[in-house]
């Protein structure tokens, strides 16, 4: 594995990646860098221009980006690992498999392996996938333009429009105005919450059952239209093979995306000022002399890290308002209705302007000269004393 290259590149950047000749795993985290490792250092390049940074790699490729992070990725030959990341990722291909967690808005040229994709902000928009595809919490609109294989989906709150080449097996929370519309080669079960109010219209070469909405209702090699309710959800389901359509208990659409990546943000910030932790309080056990200086090194260090905890109100506020935007409008489904695929989830309500932060209090020259003194004795490296600099800085 090379040396990571570590540039600042501010809370919001664009990041370009033009080709990865391998796999790349890229992934959020609470920091304004970008640090990208490859298999060797001298096969990746990095180009950053102010906000804006271009990645090659020939190999496999590392990359950790601020959450907000804009992401364009070109092409990559290998698989992809995508989490944590809450600005919008555009890819254009994947010759591998493409899995996505805890992300925004992604839009999706061509994966030639199989796709999963989960917690999603935004909406979702593929154009071919040649494998498998397996969908679940997307909290705006999902497009799939061609499946090779099967189609698994559950949890969309949004319209949602597929076709595949294989089965489809679907799982919705209906709300009023959504429209879900699938056309499969091969069979198609769909469950929907059984008081739901639906209008539903189904073609099927093979078998036609619709269980627990309603009457019961079969047919063969035919079309069959009804209504449920007030009907203000559109079913739109065509299979070559079998439809079985039925009511069951769906749970509603809730705020398992913003738990989940709080999580798992939290538990990376927490990893990352442990590690810095226990490097400082090693060395400074070291410290045979001046005691006082390093006790008082060592709690405006804690102070710092403990402002870094404060960093994720901001980074998950965003996905909490989006959520909870999702959850109102599912409740409030009765008096709304969305025309057509081309709905939009209404802007989120600007949020209260955040306090200023108290003025963070900078190194001495004292401090400075403790650390530069413990770099001399062997103590700490310069790259630790840098990041004990950069604390004792805010």
């Amino acid at each position: 594995m090379g040396a990571p290259q570590i540039i600042p590149v501010g809370r919001v950047p664009t990041v370009h990646i033009k080709q990865v000749d391998g796999n790349l795993v890229l992934s959020g985290w609470d920091r304004p860098e970008l640090q990208v490792t490859g298999s060797r250092t001298e096969e990746v390049t990095v180009l950053a221009e102010t906000e804006t940074v271009e990645i090659r790699s020939e190999r496999n490729c590392f990359i950790q980006a601020p959450l907000q992070a804009r992401v364009h990725i070109e092409r990559l030959d290998g698989d992809a690992t995508i989490s944590m990341l809450l600005g919008a990722i555009d890819i254009g291909g994947v010759e591998g498999s493409l899995s996505a967690s805890n992300v925004g808005t992604l839009v999706i040229g061509n994966v030639e392996g199989n796709m999963t994709v989960r917690a999603v902000a935004g909406g979702l928009q593929v154009g071919n996938v040649e494998g498998n595809v397996r969908v679940a919490q997307v909290a705006g609109d999902v497009h799939l333009g061609a499946v090779a294989g099967n189609l698994v989906a559950s949890e969309v709150a949004g319209n949602f429009e597929a076709q595949t080449d294989g089965d489809a097996r679907l799982i919705f929370n209906l709300i009023a105005g959504q429209h879900v519309h699938v056309d499969a080669d091969g069979n198609i079960a769909c469950q929907v919450q059984a008081d739901a109010g639906v209008d539903a219209h189904l073609q099927a070469d093979g078998k036609i059952r619709v269980n627990n909405l309603g009457e019961p209702r079969q047919a063969s090699n035919t079309t069959l239209a009804f209504k449920v309710g007030d009907g203000r959800a559109t079913v739109n389901l065509k299979a070559d093979g079998n439809i079985n359509l039925s009511g069951a208990d769906v749970q509603p659409f809730g705020a398992e995306i913003s738990e989940e990546m709080s999580q798992q943000i939290t538990s990376q910030v927490e990893m990352q000022m442990g590690t810095l932790t226990r490097e400082l309080e090693e060395k400074f056990s070291r410290m045979g002399n001046n005691e006082e200086m390093a006790q008082k090194i060592q709690e405006r260090v804690s102070s710092a890290l403990r402002k870094a905890e404060e960093k994720l109100a901001e980074a998950m506020r965003k996905m909490e308002v989006r959520t909870q935007e999702t959850n109102q409008r599912t409740a409030d489904a009765d008096g709304r209705r969305r025309k057509g695929y081309a709905w939009q989830a209404p802007p989120p309500p600007p949020a209260p302007p955040s306090p200023m932060p108290p003025k963070r209090p900078q190194a001495t020259d004292e401090e400075r000269m403790v650390i530069l003194r413990m770099v001399e004795q062997g103590k700490v490296s310069v790259e630790q004393a840098e990041k004990l600099l950069a604390a004792l800085n805010g």
